[in-house]
């Protein structure tokens, strides 16, 4: 089946950053906000790392930002203005991007060829973030939310990487059967698990994250340089 829509992951693909770098420094960077803010700053932490791992356990009944609201009200005790507030703050700071960040204009050239080329384009960035913290990154690649017809954050969103049902979701937003999708990501484990619905993937290799250590020549994979070569034959 022809290929008429093509899924980025961000971080580590469209966004080139070490992404494990990145989680310690979002880490850290909010950890330092929320104590600014009167925050216990491990209670904030493991508050955090529960209401990740709730969104990431999201059996489908609710959207992602639900789950962490909850969790969030049953750890803190409350969830109103002024924490939305906090949140929105942050993921607009300078504080929240890495300093030594970069644009992407090789990511931004592919996708803006595909773009014009009749594509449907998906920003398939794994939604543990709000709306606000993914186009701050994506903004931060050089690309805008204009170029995408789909970008998954937490609010518009049920699952997550690499559950199956994450892609099952994208592919029925957009209206296509998986066969006519690409994914393409840098995350073996999160990425390239879309192949068992029947999309097709290609593993980004500059920023490789192989946590269990499969073999990449499994894969169809190479550099963004080599993406750009297979995208204009597409």
């Amino acid at each position: 089946m022809k290929i008429t829509a093509i899924l980025f992951d961000l971080d580590g693909t469209l966004y080139p950053i070490d992404t494990t770098a990145f989680e310690k420094h979002y880490g850290k960077t909010m950890a330092d906000a929320a104590e600014k803010a009167g925050y216990s700053r491990q209670l904030f932490l493991d508050g955090l790392t529960e209401a990740t791992k709730a969104i990431k356990n999201n059996d489908g009944s609710r959207y992602n930002r639900e789950v962490f609201i909850e969790t969030y009200r049953r750890i803190f005790g409350c969830y109103d203005e002024k924490t939305d507030a906090f949140f929105n703050d942050y993921f607009s700071s300078p504080a929240f991007l890495p300093p030594d960040s970069a644009q992407n204009p090789l990511g931004k050239k592919i996708v803006q060829k595909l773009k014009q080329r009749g594509f449907t384009l998906v920003l398939a960035t794994n939604p543990f973030s709000p709306r606000t913290g993914t186009l701050a990154r994506l903004r931060a690649a050089g690309m805008e939310e204009s170029d995408f017809e789909l970008i998954t954050v937490m609010e518009n969103s049920r699952y997550c990487k690499p559950k199956l049902e994450y892609y099952r979701e994208i592919a029925a937003t957009i209206k296509k059967q998986p066969e006519e999708c690409l994914m393409v990501g840098n995350d073996i484990t999160e990425d390239m698990i879309a192949g068992k619905i029947g999309m097709k993937t290609f593993l980004v290799t500059d920023h490789l994250t192989n946590r269990d250590g499969e073999k990449v020549t499994g894969y169809d994979s190479g550099t963004m340089k080599d993406f750009e070569s297979l995208s204009e034959t597409l």
